[in-house]
Order: C-alpha cells, then sequence, then structure tokens
C-alpha cells in the first residue's frame, strides 16, 4: 500500500514511517515516504538524508550522493551524510571524493569509528596500505567487534606483502586478523578462503585444505574454492581427489566464460593468487570467470597422473579448441603422444607449442628426442643443440645428444662428453643443500 498524500502537519509523522520501513528493510515503501514528505517540504534535511540512505541501501549509489548532498547545503556539519557519501563514492570508484568526504566526517568528529573503517578501505583501494593498516588498527584498538575490519587487515598486510621483509612474519599477522574475524563472524566464507592460501604460503598444507573445505560447505557453489582445493589435493598427491574438484567446477558451470586473465595457482606468492580482493565491491569478486581450457588443461594433467591417457588427451584437446594458444596444453599432449610413440603427432605438438613460445628448451628438447625416436637424427640434433643454448643446464638434452652424436658422428669422445655433462648435472641436481 502507498502512503497518502502528506501535507505540512504531517509531514513529520510521514518522515516517521519511512524511517520505519528503511528499519524494517523495505527500502523501496521507504522511499514513497520520503518522496511524500519531500514534495510538502523540499527543504527538509532529514527527509533528504534518509532517503539518500536508502537508495543507498538499494545500492542506487548516485542517487544517493545526490541526496546526501542536498542534505549537506542544508546541514554543513552533518557528519553521517558525509561518511555515508564517500562511501558512496567509494563504490563508485571515486576514491579521491570518497577520502575528501571521510576526512571532513573525522575532522568534525574526530572518534567517529565508521569513518575510519571507510578511509581505511579507501586508503587500501589507492594503495595506501600504511596508512589503511593506521586507520583499521585506530577503529580496532577502541572496538574489537568489526570481523570485517580484521579482514580488511589482513588483506592490507599482504597486498603490501612485497614491501616487506620477512613475508612468513607478514603471513602470521594475517592468519591473526583471520582468526578474529572469524571469532566475531564463524560463518564469514572470504575469511575461511583466505586463511585457507595464508596457511598454504606458512607450509600448512593440511590446514589449508581444511579452510577451503569449510569454505566450500558454506558457499558449495565457489568454483575458485575447488580449482584452489584441487591445487592444494594435487600438491599432496591426492591426485583423485583433486580430480573430483575439477570435475565439481565443471558440473555446476561447464561453460565458463573467458575472462581477461589467466587463472594462476596459489601455489607459488601471493602476488599469484587467483584474484585480489578489492574493497569497492560489496561482495567479494571471487565469481571472476575462469578460462575453461586451463580447468580442461588441469584436468589433463590429473588424468594424466592417475595413468588415463586416453581421458588426458581428450581434456587437452578440450583445452586447446577453446583456447588454440595454449602453449602448455600441447607441450602436455605431446608428452602422452611421444610416450605412445606417436611421433608424428608428437612432433606437430611440441612444434606448436615452440611456435608460440620460441625460448622453451624444454619443449626443443622433448621434441628433439621424438625426431630421434622417429630416425630423423639430424633435425633432432639441431632441437637439442637449440635447447641447450637456451638453458644449458638441461641433463637429458645432453644425454639425448650423446646417444645421437654416437650414433652419426661416430665420435666417442664427444659422446662422452656430454654423457659427463648429464651425469654432473643429474647430481648436482639431487646433492643434498647444506643449510647455515
Amino acid at each position: 500500500m502507498y502512503p497518502s498524500a502528506a501535507t505540512a502537519m504531517n509531514v513529520k509523522q510521514v518522515l516517521n514511517q519511512g524511517i520505519v520501513k528503511a528499519r524494517q528493510g523495505r527500502y523501496w515503501q521507504a522511499l514513497d515516504y520520503f518522496n511524500q514528505a519531500l514534495q510538502v517540504q523540499p527543504d527538509c534535511a532529514t527527509a533528504l538524508y534518509n532517503r539518500g540512505c536508502a537508495h543507498y541501501d538499494l545500492q542506487n549509489y548516485q542517487a544517493a550522493i545526490t541526496d546526501f548532498s542536498k542534505a549537506l547545503q542544508l546541514m554543513p556539519s552533518h557528519v553521517r551524510a558525509y561518511i555515508n557519501r564517500g562511501n558512496a563514492h567509494r563504490y563508485l570508484g571515486d576514491h579521491h571524493r570518497a577520502l575528501a568526504d571521510l576526512n571532513r566526517a573525522i575532522k568534525l568528529q574526530p572518534l567517529a569509528h565508521k569513518a575510519y573503517g571507510g578511509r581505511g578501505l579507501v586508503r587500501l583501494a589507492l594503495k595506501d596500505y600504511d596508512g589503511a593498516i593506521a586507520d583499521f588498527d585506530w577503529v580496532l584498538e577502541r572496538q574489537s567487534c568489526f570481523p570485517k575490519l580484521y579482514f580488511w587487515r589482513a588483506i592490507a598486510r599482504l597486498q603490501r606483502l612485497a614491501d616487506w621483509q620477512h613475508p612468513l612474519a607478514v603471513y602470521r599477522q594475517a592468519l591473526a586478523d583471520f582468526d578474529l574475524a572469524l571469532r566475531d563472524a564463524p560463518d564469514f566464507v572470504e575469511a575461511h578462503y583466505y586463511r585457507g592460501l595464508t596457511q598454504f604460503h606458512l607450509g600448512n598444507t593440511y590446514e589449508a585444505v581444511l579452510a577451503l573445505n569449510r569454505t566450500l560447505l558454506l558457499q558449495p557453489d565457489f568454483l575458485e574454492g575447488y580449482l584452489n582445493r584441487a591445487l592444494l589435493r594435487q600438491y599432496l598427491g591426492d591426485a583423485a581427489g583433486a580430480l573430483q574438484d575439477v570435475e565439481q567446477v565443471l558440473a555446476l558451470n561447464p561453460s565458463l566464460e573467458q575472462p581477461t586473465r589467466d587463472i594462476d595457482p596459489i601455489l607459488t606468492g601471493w602476488a599469484l593468487w587467483p584474484h585480489q580482493p578489492t574493497p569497492e565491491a560489496t561482495v567479494l569478486p571471487f565469481r571472476q570467470p575462469f578460462y575453461l581450457s586451463q580447468v580442461y588443461r588441469q584436468r589433463g594433467q590429473l588424468c594424466c597422473h592417475l595413468g588415463d591417457e586416453d581421458g588426458a588427451i581428450a581434456a587437452y584437446s578440450l583445452a586447446l579448441h577453446l583456447n588454440p594458444e595454449d602453449a602448455v596444453a600441447y607441450y602436455q599432449r605431446g608428452l602422452i603422444y611421444q610416450r605412445r610413440n606417436n611421433f608424428a603427432d608428437a612432433f606437430q605438438d611440441f612444434s606448436l607449442a615452440l611456435h608460440l613460445d620460441p625460448k622453451d628448451a624444454v619443449a626443443y628438447s622433448r621434441r628433439g628426442e621424438a625426431l630421434a625416436q622417429a630416425g630423423y637424427l639430424w633435425e633432432a640434433l639441431a632441437d637439442l643443440n637449440q635447447a641447450l643454448q637456451l638453458n644449458p643446464g638441461l641433463a637429458e638434452a645432453y644425454r639425448s645428444r650423446g646417444h645421437i652424436r654416437l650414433q652419426l658422428e661416430k665420435d666417442p669422445a664427444l659422446a662422452q662428453a656430454d654423457y659427463r655433462k648429464a651425469l654432473e648435472l643429474s647430481w648436482h641436481e639431487s646433492r643434498p643443500k647444506i643449510e647455515s
């Protein structure tokens, strides 16, 4: 039911009804009441502010900014209007205007917790990580029941990780913050997820899997959670479990769109985590689409590990159908063809991989081996020479070249030199490292 037309006598009553509706989460009905009040009294700062709040809660941020601005013209010291307008600017990506509004709110009310929290998120978006951490510290030292601020402080610590000389200490601090966030919000999906990634970087792989288990229990359609758990399971040697996770991704969304960038493995560092959260988003952007081709490539790797070469070839072929420029998929499919003595297809796949990545020394070495196995010894020798020019540390390339030299050049001395080099490199690779 819509409100009846307001009159000058009942504007306050209509306004109060709008506030009640807003507190109940019925924002569209609240807007109707605030509009009624403003039709009678257009310069009612309270109605303008509350209508701005309703627009804000409906994520109509530009309309909210307009109403907050009108309210501030009438009430220039309205701290909450500055805070809310600043946060609306932040959601729209206008961080400098957001920062100005939040600074103004803090100047008017130096103990405004929400202003410090909002400014911390703006500073995080502006990559002022020290400033963001300082703002989050200020709030959390005075009031410790803000799980999202613990979460964002952890993210700020991790985002500035490259500037720190002791990354393990940073990971431990971030882990402590994630734990504090989960203390007050045990079902905080993003905190469980990033806690799991942090555990991995601390060397606690089993704990990382447990954290991702909890993440997926809370968010069963979290594609990136399954993909990262698959990587962790593969790292732990559980190829069957990893394959189940990959299959779950494809079952949940068999037509993933191609994204603007690759899925980066979590196993090589913070900078390569699948995505970095941004405080502009109301929900963390962990639903970014992935390269479907890379999901199929991972399936191929796992099938191969489990001895299902036919399944692996099928998966790599699907990956290449989706992304014909995936050099890794060509190389890995070529390895299977080579093991099956299908040297023609192996040669073709290694050649396509090298066309896409001409500096891949290992692909040259493998193509050389396939050529030698097919009887093309001079061509094989050229590939192995190229591999060793690109990477003089390839023991297998020296070993293969030694075999070919023995057959082609009838010079045991050259072949023996390659064999010795291969043994030397293999010995250095297997030699235990002395730690100080």
